[in-house]
């Protein structure tokens, strides 16, 4: 599940204006793209930063080690009386004149910042990611994951079913900070727990949050074997933490 790569991030610097305010869904055009991106331009461990501010008259790129740097400049009183979805398509296009400008300048495969720019229209600026399918260890049945990013918050889905039928058993087995995906990587495995448990592994086994479509439930499983129960506990504790235990200013 590791497509936020390269990671992207957009710094909006306007003295009369709050970032969290204005655009509080911005990540999820970001997780869009990425998405779309699919870790085509191989940029492990590499980072993009949109930085938008009033000072930059005119485009331009900065580079610093793994750090990728787009500077550009946006009429903001205009901005702020965009409707949301006004706002999402020009964040979208902030990203890929980005890509698009330092690509020029860094041999970057421009064909995938084109296809992921646009399957992110087509989406119609909206994020939803589902992972491939894993097959059960007796092969009846199939499970997959589904990410939703509402703002901050990310959601984690168990989408079960049998083998040839399309219809599918959802239920949600994690909501967490966004960080804690995306910078955290906390959240990278899932699978199958036993022949009919499904879901994410954690803390490289230790923790098991899965759903049982014979039991149509959710539950949690610890197995300790490097850390002990109540750190474990505590670990899972932390990832559920709400969304204002993060000061994003």
């Amino acid at each position: 599940m590791n497509f936020l790569n390269p990671l992207l991030e957009i710094y909006l610097s306007y003295p009369q204006v709050d970032k969290y305010e204005v655009m509080p869904f911005y990540r999820e055009v970001l997780w869009l793209f990425s998405k779309h991106l699919d870790n085509r331009l191989k940029m492990f461990k590499h980072r993009v930063n949109i930085e938008i501010e009033e000072a930059f008259s005119e485009p331009g790129n900065l580079h610093f080690g793994s750090i990728y740097t787009y500077q550009t400049r946006i009429d903001i009183e205009e901005f702020v009386n965009f409707s949301e979805q006004s706002k999402r398509k020009v964040i979208l296009e902030l990203v890929y004149a980005g890509l698009t400008s330092l690509a020029n300048e860094h041999n970057w495969d421009q064909r995938c910042i084109d296809d992921a720019y646009e399957k992110s229209v087509e989406d119609n600026y909206r994020f939803v990611y589902r992972s491939d399918f894993k097959l059960s260890r007796n092969k009846k049945q199939k499970g997959r994951i589904r990410i939703n990013l509402t703002e901050h918050l990310a959601t984690f889905t168990s989408e079960i079913g049998r083998i040839n039928d399309e219809n599918l058993m959802a239920q949600v087995l994690l909501e967490t900070d966004q960080v804690n995906f995306s910078w955290g990587k906390d959240i990278r495995e899932f699978g199958w727990m036993d022949s009919n448990n499904f879901g994410l592994k954690l803390a490289k086994g230790q923790i098991w949050l899965t759903s049982n479509p014979e039991l149509e439930e959710v539950s949690i499983r610890y197995v300790p074997k490097h850390s002990k129960l109540e750190h474990l506990e505590s670990y899972l504790n932390n990832l559920k933490k709400p969304l204002t235990a993060y000061n994003y200013k």
